[in-house]
């Protein structure tokens, strides 16, 4: 939701935040990386192929979304989508290629801004969301301990589109993130004829935009976000069935974007974040 006005607080200055963010998280992942591949030429074996050579996994997801401007509003609703990835693992690499489409109806519980300072609580109902996410990531494969996982980074682009211009005192608003995603996937072995396995991972904002569509006569306000970061997590549970395999994946991801660049007319987007939970089921060919 942008806001106009300066800023309350002194903040740190994006790039020099972004530019820290970075570098660590590439440090880290470079030494993940290196002992990886220690790790596979110490083993020598291959083990690390025992991921299925290639696969293709497609299937439904249901999820909670919680967007919040701390201390000027909330939204919140369920997303329902349709998650597909190709993955295939080449010489102890992993190259990982997905997108997720996801459309749902949030409520709005926030305020009406008005030119003397006063707000007025104001909320609305039945706002649709669509959200769009692609990834393409690899890494190396290698041997942890007697499982075999793998560390990856890549790069991912987030769509959000909130059609809040349906309600008489809003506007229609989209945010576009370019981030570089760095994370672990590992087995755990298998009980019970289901295997399980888990990701997590650590996203870096290096390009953010939100666009604020204000209708007919107006025109549009964008705004640039350049510091944030997100965190993702999963658990899968596979079964092999008789023509594919069916996976069960409880997931988890959230996001913190730094306030904006001041826009046209002074005006900018607040620190934000969004929280989302939900479950996918995957057949996987």
């Amino acid at each position: 939701m942008t806001h106009c006005g300066a800023s309350h607080h002194p903040i740190l200055h994006p790039v020099c935040r972004r530019e820290t963010m970075k570098g660590r998280a590439l440090a880290v992942f470079l030494v993940l990386v290196t002992m990886a591949t220690v790790s596979l030429a110490q083993d020598g074996s291959g083990q690390a192929r025992a991921f299925p050579r290639r696969a293709f996994e497609v299937g439904p997801e249901i999820y909670q979304h919680v967007y919040r401007e701390p201390g000027h509003m909330k939204e919140d609703g369920l997303m329902y989508g349709l998650a597909a990835s190709y993955t295939e693992h080449v010489y102890n690499w992993i190259w990982h290629a997905e997108a997720e489409f996801a459309y749902g109806r949030v409520d709005y519980d926030g305020g009406l801004y008005h030119e003397d300072g006063s707000v007025t609580p104001y909320t609305y109902d039945n706002i649709s969301d669509w959200l769009l996410d692609t990834r393409f990531l690899l890494g190396p494969d290698f041997m942890w301990g007697d499982k075999p996982a793998s560390l990856y980074t890549g790069f991912g682009f987030r769509l959000l589109r909130d059609e809040l211009g349906s309600s008489p005192y809003g506007y229609d608003r989209e945010s576009r993130l370019l981030y570089v995603p760095f994370g672990l996937m590992n087995s755990l072995g298998s009980v019970n004829g289901w295997a399980i396995s888990t990701n997590g991972e650590v996203d870096v904002v290096v390009y953010g935009a939100q666009k604020n569509v204000f209708g007919e006569g107006y025109i549009p306000i964008t705004n640039y976000q350049h510091s944030g970061f997100g965190l993702r997590g999963a658990i899968s549970f596979e079964k092999k069935l008789a023509n594919c395999g069916m996976k069960i994946q409880p997931f988890y991801r959230y996001w913190q974007i730094a306030k904006s660049d001041k826009g046209s007319y002074g005006t900018y987007e607040p620190q934000n974040n969004t929280n989302e939970f939900g479950l996918r089921m995957l057949f996987t060919f």
